[in-house]
């Protein structure tokens, strides 16, 4: 009976032994795993502050609103009507829809052709500049032209820049001024031919009121002017349209073979 109980006390005691060393083993494992757990909220908490960091920095440097107000400020389009200088403002009349009559002459005074057509006169570059879309066509083909017009203060002339779709020679540039007759823009128009060779044409714009004008280029021979082309515009619409604008590029309607 000793011998039983003892080694029924030795066994109780080597199974109390086993639960000690199973509880502290568990104890030891959950320790571990809660510390794993924990360094890995830390770590999660860290990275997320460090990329939050260069936020911060950018928000005390540029508080969000003051930044708000400045690009407001720098993206707003100038107010219609507002130009940089008086020369700028008197091309203003310019601006607008226009339904036009080209007439074309051979050098003998004899038309040659005539075609209806539109242009397009519009601000843009903070009223700085007249971008002019002018568009023709015929059964034969579409023509369709770009021009830029700018004052240039330092020689106290308007320039000019004319690019089309059929001209392979580079864009026609032109300088102006108004001329001694009331309300007419007196152009020298430079173009060069497929060869390289130069042209020059004299284009005389009469402002004849608020909805009718009348273009003539002449082809400057020598001394001697030589009507080619009379272009007639009456406005698209009942009154001028003051501060017009385009933002958008204006696609060419043409198809491959209307040309």
């Amino acid at each position: 009976m000793l011998s039983a109980a003892k080694h029924l006390m030795i066994r109780d005691s080597s199974v109390a032994d086993d639960d000690l060393r199973m509880t502290a083993r568990w104890r030891v494992s959950n320790f571990f795993s809660f510390a794993a757990f924990r360094y890995r909220r830390l770590k999660v908490l860290f990275l997320a502050l460090v990329s939050l960091l260069p936020i911060a920095v950018i928000y005390a440097a540029d508080p969000p609103n003051d930044s708000a107000k400045r690009s407001e400020a720098t993206s707003k389009e100038p107010e219609p009507g507002v130009f940089p200088d008086p020369m700028t403002a008197r091309l203003d009349r310019l601006a607008g829809i226009w339904e036009i009559v080209e007439t074309q002459f051979d050098p003998k005074g004899e038309i040659i052709s005539s075609v209806k057509g539109r242009e397009e006169v519009v601000w843009t570059l903070d009223n700085r500049v007249l971008r002019r879309t002018y568009t023709t066509k015929t059964e034969q083909r579409f023509y369709w032209a770009i021009g830029m017009t700018t004052w240039n203060q330092p020689d106290g002339k308007y320039r000019a820049a004319w690019f089309d779709n059929l001209g392979s020679s580079g864009p026609s540039l032109a300088v102006g001024a108004w001329g001694d007759e009331p309300d007419t823009l007196v152009w020298t128009l430079e173009a060069r031919g497929p060869d390289g060779g130069k042209t020059e044409y004299r284009i005389i714009e009469r402002l004849i009121d608020e909805e009718t004008r009348i273009a003539t280029t002449y082809f400057v021979s020598g001394s001697d002017l030589v009507k080619r082309m009379d272009v007639h515009y009456k406005r698209a619409l009942p009154c001028p349209t003051r501060g017009f604008r385009a933002i958008d590029e204006l696609s060419s309607p043409a198809k491959k073979g209307d040309r």
